[in-house]
């Protein structure tokens, strides 16, 4: 089983794994300060299969602000955990007018939001309940089990990465199906922006063009397609392959990047399999 300390953010948490969270200001829309009550207890755990889990902590507030609902999130924090909580308010047709944002040492974020409907109404009771429930199911996260640690192909749609290919480097692969005005442009500036090197790499059109006399890398020409094949050995800035959470970051930023948000992303949350946004809109009145 797991160690307690080396499960990140635990900090004071390594007693009983069960914490009430101290008391924290926050500002008002109004810029005014008040004070927000206790909302609870934090709770992680650490399971048999030495993953370990966190549960949210959700609040609204619906009656101290006359123009909105304030919504309260507490949990220790982990990436992509506000793309999780937007995820759930677009899907619920819930708009945040106004939040506040705060990770504190022990790696626990406190989120408040200002929210109303897209009619611009506050959230009904039963909304209000709707966006508690909702958040609490999704915000709630478990890290990656061993196995899917040692994972080493991620695809989605044109777009492999594969850690099994090069004994040295994680290599990248999208396939156009035909040929696209600034791929090669979009591809290289987002790889750029997450500050990845590329160490070799190919580019394969549909046509021949005397490739035999290219032999300076270990990759090879051998695309048969109809429109274009961009593969790239590629690397972290200390020269090591990505990690499998590395691949699946790199992963949903070029599916957003190169126009697949239509088939999965950014609709679902990470480590969900959610097929439609649809069935969770149940907040406009």
């Amino acid at each position: 089983m797991r160690a307690l300390h080396a499960v990140p953010g635990f900090g004071q948490y390594r007693q009983n794994l069960y914490v009430a969270p101290r008391r924290h200001d926050h500002l008002q829309v109004d810029g005014t300060r008040a004070q927000r009550p206790l909302l609870g207890i934090l709770r992680a755990s650490i399971s048999p299969d030495d993953s370990w889990c966190v549960t949210p902590l959700v609040s609204v507030d619906n009656e101290s602000n006359g123009q909105y609902t304030v919504v309260n999130i507490e949990i220790l924090d982990y990436p992509g955990l506000m793309r999780v909580i937007a995820w759930v308010l677009n899907a619920l047709d819930v708009v945040a007018d106004h939040a506040t944002m705060h990770t504190d040492d022990e790696n626990v974020a406190y989120n408040s939001f200002w929210v109303r409907t897209i009619s611009g109404k506050k959230l009904s009771t039963s909304a209000a309940k709707t966006v508690v429930e909702r958040l609490s199911d999704y915000l709630a996260y478990c890290s990656p089990k061993p196995e899917d640690e040692m994972q080493t192909e991620f695809i989605l749609g044109p777009i492999t990465i594969s850690n099994s290919e090069h004994p040295q480097y994680t290599v990248l692969s999208v396939e156009e199906s035909s040929r696209t005005p600034g791929q090669m442009l979009t591809i290289a500036s987002i790889l750029s922006g997450l500050n990845i090197r590329i160490m070799e790499g190919l580019i394969q059109g549909s046509g021949s063009f005397g490739s035999e006399t290219m032999t300076n890398n270990s990759l090879m020409f051998s695309y048969k397609g109809t429109g274009r094949l961009f593969t790239f050995c590629i690397c972290t800035p200390d020269g090591n392959k990505f990690d499998a959470e590395s691949c699946k970051s790199m992963l949903y930023t070029l599916g957003i990047g190169l126009g697949l948000s239509s088939q999965k992303f950014p609709l679902s949350p990470p480590n969900r399999d959610i097929r439609t946004a649809q069935n969770l809109s149940m907040c406009a009145e």
